[in-house]
Formats: structure tokens, C-alpha cells, sequence
């Protein structure tokens, strides 16, 4: 059973390495594939590229998880289980 202490600790910062390998290669490929057109998933890498590390409770780290699983429209990047799992 987890301590009170243990169950508000926040999840340790990911660098962007090790974030973006939460995803398998077809999905970062995904990414990447409608990052050329999508603005939102540009600068999503765009952010990454610059960032020292990633905190996946961030707001927006979420939303860009979240939103990989609305495009592109006919077969989005990410299931919500996988977006789920990505996130945990």
C-alpha cells in the first residue's frame, strides 16, 4: 500500500529522449509525417527540440498527447489508450 507521501509524489521529468521513445517509431513517424502541415504538432516538436525535460502532468504535454489522437482525421497517430499509456 502506498503512503500518503508516495501518492502525491509527481512523476520524474522524462529528457525529450526518453519521452519520445515512449512512442513507437511508427507513431513518431506519424508525428513527424503531420508536424509538416499541422501547425499545432510543429510546434509541439518544436517545443521538444528545446526543451531540457519533459513533465507529462504539464497541461500541455497532455493536450499535444491527446490531440495526437484526433489527426489526421481518417486514421489518427494515437489510440486514447495508447495516448493513455504514453501519459502514465
Amino acid at each position: 500500500m502506498m503512503t500518503m507521501f508516495e501518492m502525491q509524489q509527481p512523476p520524474a521529468p522524462l529528457t525529450p529522449y526518453q519521452f519520445l521513445m515512449r512512442f513507437t517509431q511508427p507513431e513518431r513517424s506519424g508525428i513527424r509525417t503531420e508536424a509538416s502541415s499541422d501547425a499545432v504538432l510543429s510546434d509541439f516538436l518544436y517545443v521538444l527540440d528545446h526543451a531540457q525535460e519533459v513533465i507529462i502532468t504539464d497541461p500541455m504535454i497532455k493536450a499535444a498527447v491527446n490531440y495526437l489522437t484526433t489527426v489526421p482525421a481518417s486514421s489518427p497517430i494515437l489510440t486514447a489508450a495508447r495516448a493513455s499509456a504514453i501519459l502514465s
